[in-house]
């Protein structure tokens, strides 16, 4: 996966298995006066969790699942986030309590 960390590129991850594609995205970021990252990619369902907080407790949402590749069988170029839906049904973790708000994370006056 290439992702760069500054660019008017449209795009600015690239997850592809093709060595050529990979430094094509790179020398364009390079081209625009940005940088990259190489990242390892990661096989699997990509879940986004969200938590409500008012400094004192925590309120998780329902988790959402992000389909990053427009088309079906991981085809395609990514999406962004477009394809993202939620309740994800996918997860079979046990409920647990919700534990207390981090430290640092209450209102300041």
């Amino acid at each position: 996966m290439v992702r760069t960390t500054a660019s008017p590129l449209s795009k600015g991850v690239v997850v592809t298995d093709d060595r050529e594609e990979a430094l094509a995205h790179a020398q364009a970021c390079f081209e625009v006066g940005g940088t990259v990252v190489i990242e390892e990619f990661l096989d699997g369902p990509e879940v986004s969790l969200f938590v409500l907080s008012d400094g004192e407790s925590l309120v998780p949402l329902t988790p959402a699942q992000d389909f990053k590749r427009i088309f079906d069988h991981d085809e395609g170029p990514n999406t962004g986030g477009m394809g993202a839906y939620t309740p994800w049904t996918g997860w079979r973790a046990t409920p647990r309590p919700t534990p207390p708000a981090p430290s640092g994370t209450s209102p300041r006056s």
